[in-house]
């Protein structure tokens, strides 16, 4: 949902990759690191660990919403915070369509 929208607002595609190695690295490129405990049990991690876009930190909220708001100019805090929380890497973190 978050990227539809982001697409929306900026009129192309936040991602638009055709393979998983170019749209994990667009990721980390956008949105920061990749925290490997959240995608450590994922289905391609292992085809993907030797790319350097992983952190064993927490994801940082402030630097995701520059991060947003460089690519976003003009957007204001109230979108950013809502771009950020649909944008999260960690589901339990993310809103879900319902929550939306």
């Amino acid at each position: 949902l978050g990227c539809l929208l982001v697409e929306v607002y900026v009129g192309r595609r936040l991602f638009d990759c055709a393979h998983r190695e170019a749209a994990v690295i667009a990721m980390a490129k956008t949105l920061g690191p990749l925290p490997r405990k959240v995608f450590r049990k994922g289905r391609f991690f292992s085809s993907l660990s030797q790319l350097a876009v992983w952190t064993d930190q927490t994801p940082n909220r402030h630097e995701l919403l520059f991060k947003l708001s460089e690519l976003l100019p003009g957007a204001e805090l109230p979108l950013l915070n809502f771009l950020a929380a649909l944008l999260s890497y960690d589901a339990a973190e993310r809103l879900t369509p319902q929550t939306a």
